[in-house]
C-alpha cells in the first residue's frame, strides 16, 4: 500500500474536458468528490477561454 500525504488524503485526481462549438479543452483536477472535480475544471476553463465562452458539454473522468 502506499503511503499517501496527510494533506491529499481523499483528493483523487480527474481529467475534465470542456468543449465548445470550436474548441475541445482538458486540464487535470485534485478534488475528492466529482462535484468539486467538475466545479475546479469548468472554473479553469472559463479562465482559459474567457467568461463569455459557451461550454457546450462537459466530461469528467477519473485519471487512471
Amino acid at each position: 500500500m502506499a503511503k499517501t500525504l496527510p494533506h491529499l488524503s481523499g483528493m483523487r485526481q480527474w481529467v475534465y474536458t470542456a468543449k465548445t462549438m470550436h474548441y475541445t479543452w482538458q486540464t487535470i483536477v485534485k478534488a475528492s468528490t466529482i462535484q468539486q472535480a467538475r466545479a475546479l475544471g469548468y472554473r479553469e476553463a472559463k479562465a482559459i477561454m474567457g467568461n463569455h465562452a459557451r461550454i457546450h458539454s462537459d466530461d469528467i473522468k477519473p485519471l487512471s
